[in-house]
């Protein structure tokens, strides 16, 4: 340990030399501690209170620059005490589904992994020597009314494209009702993506 101090502070190629340069190149770089303190547990554990801290802003960066994870954006976690809280890395409380279909469908819809048009058309494709193009976002429409780009917010809270798909948002209403008498259940295309992030933060309904 100390010969590679010595040979680091030389500027001779070594493995502390490889971390001040891994920790240096992170996309939320962070500083290695002079040598002379990597002895010190308060030092060590300083960096690697630095080291998560980076992890957690680029985990952040990642979700607020994705056009993908829109639904992740300024979402909060229910805490048992007190308001809910915006957290970035966090045990969620829709992981806690018993039903394994249910907290599959409820992670692939947030991280969107799902079969909506807004992202099954997003790429250009070939499949058995067919290719398919991608669709411009505006021409992503929902294949059941037409109205409107066809997303999550709009297939579960707005579609009204065939009776089933009515009937089965009436009785999740009911339900959310039930159990969140606060929340309001009159959605518009305007207010349907915030009324779906909230929802989904709510632990009551999203599990």
């Amino acid at each position: 340990m100390e010969e590679q101090m010595v040979m680091f502070a030389c500027g001779v190629p070594g493995w502390v030399g490889d971390l001040a340069y891994a920790l240096a190149r992170l996309p939320h770089p962070v500083k290695l501690p002079d040598t002379r303190l990597l002895w010190d547990v308060n030092a060590i554990d300083g960096l690697i209170r630095s080291l998560n801290a980076s992890l957690r802003g680029e985990l952040q960066d990642a979700v607020t620059t994705s056009s993908r994870l829109y639904l992740l954006r300024d979402r909060t976690e229910p805490q048992k005490y007190g308001p809910p809280l915006r957290t970035v890395m966090h045990f969620r409380h829709y992981l806690r589904v018993e039903n394994d279909d249910d907290r599959i469908a409820l992670t692939k819809l947030l991280a969107s992994d799902h079969p909506f048009a807004v992202e099954q058309f997003r790429w250009g494709t070939t499949r058995n020597g067919i290719r398919r193009r991608k669709v411009d976002y505006e021409d992503r429409l929902c294949r059941l009314c037409g109205l409107d780009v066809e997303t999550p917010e709009h297939a579960l809270l707005v579609c009204v494209g065939t009776e089933e798909v009515v009937a089965a948002r009436e009785t999740f209403a009911l339900v959310a009702r039930a159990r969140c008498p606060d929340k309001h259940t009159r959605i518009t295309a305007t207010d349907a993506l915030p009324v779906l992030a909230s929802l989904l933060s709510i632990a009551e309904i999203a599990s």
